[in-house]
């Protein structure tokens, strides 16, 4: 667990002072709204007027380091001067920009700080290391270089100009396929030049060939070699599997002997196993599942889940579910993750009748409350309800409700006001770091108060989010209830999950999809409710009772249509006709008569997101049934009519 501040149990809690940051100055927002197009003298001149001079400068300086536009050097000042700010959290942003006018002693100090997250960061230390003590690279060193595809491009032929005469074609000629590998195609043709005539002409060839993706047939037959180039073949089959040309996708993936990518390959992997259980193929399916060859992250977690769940449900080995369901367990690393993996570890320990390991895995499960396995695991293990479902409700908050350090109160003004002047990506990863760190449950809950004072739902509920993945308090603040809900058929708390998954309340949301406000509704499904409703068909857009109101008659049509909320759900997010295939390929829901098969239901569904976003939408029911009727609350089994 991440240490919030190294000197913070140094302090006494502390009410607020003067110094600490005034979180309502509108001279502060408006400051790192120009920092966010750029307009910094406007920026630095409102932060300067403001109540918090000091904060508000350090933000919109901060806004400016991260533009990539300054050495790493004046990011260690900057964290020198603001010891109290996270920058190193923000790894993913600052090694992607490291450029040429940062010294070699600066990449070593700053790597120092803040620890090489990526790869190429680690090559850059390597790199910079090496040279200050002009060590000769050893041919490691120049593998490493081939291996690396994400490195500045100025740094990466700056080390190629210093070493070209010692590295070997072949390691170019990796390197070249690496950048194919990450669609980094003018960096491919840039090395292309470096390797034989052929070679640099057949690069070309298959860049043309990404680019545009036709004339598959006619490539091979005229460059007979690329036949059996594996990213051609990468693209090639992604292609068929778009097209859903599903028997000639997995003609080509089978005839490859040797991937060398596996967490590329997985998406498509991923899609051919789906192909296979839907088709009732289920050996093909475990045995695709368990060749995905990748070793740890998010890939191989999904992949040991997927072949255990073939292994327990279709196969009838629950010995070798066990295996794979373990795999992904100990490689998880969020509540989300490791309750489902102990939830199927439970169940395949069940079908083995080995009960104490059963119940050992379903109280593993069932620890995370907030999640829907684990709530699953409550309802199906009777001796985790030995207190109040969701007791944690009933806690009393903190007494002393304004009780903060200065350095914590810095840190949610930041969150706040990077969140209200819109540069939401460093809020997120604010409100992140104070939720994954060592503090006190009763802190982080103060943090939340303060949030909620602020008004800022979205981000309040994205915090809420965050402390739910790392066991942290329960806080209430973020399922807000007060959203007026008329004229409908179904639980409130259906239409607030919904909502909460949706748009995190936001009333400005807008995906890229083009869906709108809280309900995320696209034009066509609220012009479609606007006449039942006697309303105007753009009010969605700019009214939030509007929006509900057509979200909740949407949702009311679907539930009634599908006479189950779980499809109705997933018809929400991916359309009533993928959810009428989905019924004809894996069965009704509405006339099953377990929650077991609704569950397999659900995890049938081909779509990724669409299975999240049910699994979703129902744990934040069964909180929102727990808040809105605590006396009474409503379990998986009960909200899915079984």
């Amino acid at each position: 667990m991440y240490k919030l501040l190294g000197f913070l149990s140094a302090f006494l809690l502390c009410s607020f002072t003067a110094n600490a940051a005034n979180i309502n100055d509108q001279q502060i927002t408006l400051a790192l709204k120009y920092a966010k197009t750029n307009d910094w003298e406007k920026a630095y001149s409102l932060a300067q007027a403001s109540s918090s001079p000091k904060l508000a400068n350090s933000l919109v300086k901060f806004k400016e380091l991260l533009s990539g536009k300054y050495p790493l050097s004046s990011l260690i000042t900057f964290h020198d001067e603001n010891p109290w700010f996270p920058v190193c959290r923000f790894q993913d942003d600052i090694e992607r920009k490291i450029g040429i006018s940062s010294t070699l002693q600066s990449i070593i100090s700053w790597h120092k700080l803040c620890p090489a997250k990526h790869e190429s960061a680690r090559f850059l230390e390597n790199y910079a290391t090496s040279s200050l003590n002009n060590t000769i690279p050893s041919s490691k060193f120049f593998e490493h270089w081939a291996k690396i595809s994400n490195l500045n491009p100025l740094i990466d032929q700056q080390i190629f100009d210093v070493y070209r005469k010692q590295i070997p074609s072949s390691l170019i000629t990796r390197k070249i396929q690496n950048f194919m590998w990450q669609g980094n195609y003018e960096q491919a043709i840039y090395y292309s030049k470096f390797i034989s005539p052929r070679e640099q002409m057949l690069t070309k060839v298959k860049v043309s060939y990404a680019n545009n993706l036709s004339g598959y047939e006619m490539l091979v037959k005229r460059y007979p070699k690329l036949k059996n180039d594996e990213y051609i073949k990468f693209r090639h089959i992604r292609k068929l599997l778009k097209e859903k040309q599903d028997a000639e996708a997995y003609n080509e993936f089978a005839s490859i002997k040797h991937f060398s990518n596996p967490e590329q390959w997985w998406k498509a992997r991923h899609t051919i196993i789906r192909n296979f259980i839907r088709e009732k193929q289920y050996k093909r399916a475990y045995k695709i599942a368990v060749h995905h060859g990748t070793k740890t992250g998010d890939e191989f977690q999904e992949a040991e889940w997927i072949s255990g769940w073939v292994a327990l449900k279709f196969l009838n080995t629950p010995k070798a579910a066990a295996n794979h369901f373990y795999n992904s367990y100990m490689d998880c690393q969020y509540a989300s993750c490791k309750s489902r993996a102990a939830y199927w570890l439970a169940k395949s320990y069940e079908k083995l009748n080995d009960k104490p390991k059963m119940e050992a895995w379903y109280d593993t499960a069932a620890k995370h409350k907030m999640h829907f396995y684990g709530i699953l695991a409550i309802t199906e293990h009777p001796k985790s309800l030995d207190k109040k479902f969701f007791d944690y409700l009933s806690e009393k908050k903190p007494a002393q409700q304004n009780i903060i350090t200065p350095e914590i109160e810095n840190l949610v003004a930041s969150t706040y006001y990077m969140s209200e002047s819109g540069n939401n990506h460093i809020a997120r990863i604010l409100s992140k770091y104070i939720a994954d760190s060592d503090l006190d449950p009763k802190i982080k809950h103060l943090v939340a108060e303060h949030l909620k004072d602020r008004k800022i739902l979205p981000l309040r509920i994205q915090y809420a989010k965050f402390l739910s993945n790392h066991k942290g308090p329960f806080l209430e603040c973020g399922y807000p209830t007060d959203i007026h809900i008329s004229n409908n058929k179904n639980s409130k708390s259906l239409y607030l999950a919904i909502i909460r998954q949706e748009s995190n309340f936001d009333q400005s949301a807008k995906s890229p999809a083009g869906a709108i406000g809280l309900m995320q509704l696209i034009p066509s499904t609220a012009k479609r409710c606007a006449k039942t409703l006697g309303l105007h068909h753009n009010a969605f857009r700019t009214d939030p009772k509007a929006n509900v109101a057509k979200g909740v008659n949407y949702l009311d049509g679907l539930v009634e249509y599908f006479g189950n909320i779980a499809p109705a759900i997933a018809a929400y997010n991916a359309g009533e006709k993928a959810v009428e295939r989905w019924i004809r390929e894996f069965g009704d829901p509405a006339t099953m008569r377990s929650v077991s098969e609704v569950l397999d239901w659900i995890e049938s569904i081909p779509y990724a997101e669409t299975r999240t976003y049910v699994k979703k939408v129902l744990e934040n029911m069964v909180v929102y049934e727990s808040i809105l009727q605590p006396d009474q609350p409503q379990f998986l089994a009960s909200l899915l009519g079984k």
